[in-house]
């Protein structure tokens, strides 16, 4: 950074330096393109974003030691620590009960939200859980056409894990947010946090995601686990421990509606399935975000598309119900009147990008 002259006013540049160390903990070489993508979120407000890169670009990390190396294990990584109201357990049994002792108790694992709550509404919880020492919940796997997801696995993980998988969900995790925050961030605690323009739970939906709590002594389908805004089908004496997730193999799209691209809160989001057999729906899942409470299933949008051929006056009409079948609110990201719209066009959207004449088509065609 120094060579380069990476660093003006310098207040930017702790994060910088720290974020390109993160970068050689796996490689030795980083390419412009692994740069710009891992330095994404850090903001330099003195424009000096090219001296940085090239940077990065001239470490040789092989000259370096990995943190990994230099610190090979914890002191009390196999240690359950309680500090006051603060636990971090190293067994569930152990979460469990002390989730169920202390009332108002709340799960932290990346802290994204939560710590933005402390920050800015000063937030103060009765008690916070960590489960970050429980080994058993740090697991991502492909089981019988589905992923299982551990409650530890972190959304960098789940997005690596999937991209070859579910290739339309990582398009989606690429611009849900930074690296740092997928790196520290959940996808149980996306679930867990309940909120109704979570990016990946429209997927969920309509993937028939199951929520398995406490090792699998229940189970709850994920449009059953919502009962209204943050409240939910969650027992005191229960952690969701881990997520079973279809992998869509169908027609699938997937929306996220924000002012910017990246890096944004959403004001819409969608998920739009299809099953078909030629040009003809055989069944739809449609789940919207934003548009109610909790993210929602459009069962009258998806019962009058099955059955229809896939035209675009039928995908229109599809839009007209849609907009019947949900109440948005007006906020800071959109109007009632906004959303509505978008969850109308959005369908036609669809249309045109799964099933409508690109200009080569049409040039073939003519």
């Amino acid at each position: 950074m120094v060579q380069c002259h990476g660093a003006q006013c310098g207040y930017c540049t702790p994060g910088f330096v720290v974020a390109m160390a993160g970068m050689f903990e796996s490689c030795d070489r980083v390419t412009e393109k692994q740069v710009r993508d891992g330095l994404t979120g850090n903001l330099c407000r003195c424009t000096g974003y090219e001296p940085i890169i090239k940077a990065a670009l001239a470490v040789d990390g092989s000259a370096s030691p990995k943190m990994r190396d230099r610190y090979p294990t914890l002191p009390d990584a196999d240690d359950s620590v309680t500090v006051g109201n603060f636990a971090a357990p190293a067994t569930l049994d152990e979460a469990i009960a002390f989730k169920r002792d202390h009332p108002g108790c709340t799960i932290v694992q990346g802290g994204t939200d939560v710590g933005v709550w402390v920050n800015k509404r000063n937030y103060a919880a009765p008690a916070m859980l960590s489960l970050s020492k429980i080994a058993s919940l740090n697991e991502i796997r492909e089981e019988d056409s589905a992923i299982v997801v551990g409650a530890n696995t972190s959304l960098a993980d789940f997005e690596t894990f999937i991209t070859d998988r579910i290739p339309e969900l990582a398009r989606i995790m690429a611009i849900f947010g930074s690296p740092q925050i997928k790196n520290a961030g959940t996808l149980v605690g996306n679930i867990a946090n309940g909120s109704p323009i979570g990016d990946t739970i429209p997927y969920l939906f309509v993937a028939g995601a199951v929520l398995e709590m406490n090792d699998g002594t229940r189970t709850v389908p994920i449009d059953r686990f919502y009962l209204g805004y943050r409240k939910f089908d969650l027992q005191p004496d229960e952690i969701i421990t881990r997520v079973r997730i279809g992998i869509v193999r169908d027609t699938l799209k997937l929306y996220k509606v924000s002012r910017r691209k990246d890096l944004d809160i959403s004001a819409f989001t969608a998920a739009i399935r299809l099953a078909m057999t030629g040009d003809r729906i055989d069944r739809a899942g449609i789940a919207y975000g934003g548009v109610a409470p909790t993210v929602i299933r459009l069962p009258r949008t998806e019962a009058f598309l099955a059955g229809k051929s896939a035209t675009l006056d039928t995908f229109e009409h599809a839009g007209r119900i849609a907009r019947d079948e949900i109440k948005p609110i007006s906020d800071v990201r959109g109007s009632a009147d906004y959303r509505l719209q978008l969850a109308e066009n959005i369908m036609a959207k669809f249309w045109y990008e799964v099933f409508g004449e690109t200009p080569a088509r049409r040039l073939a065609h003519a």
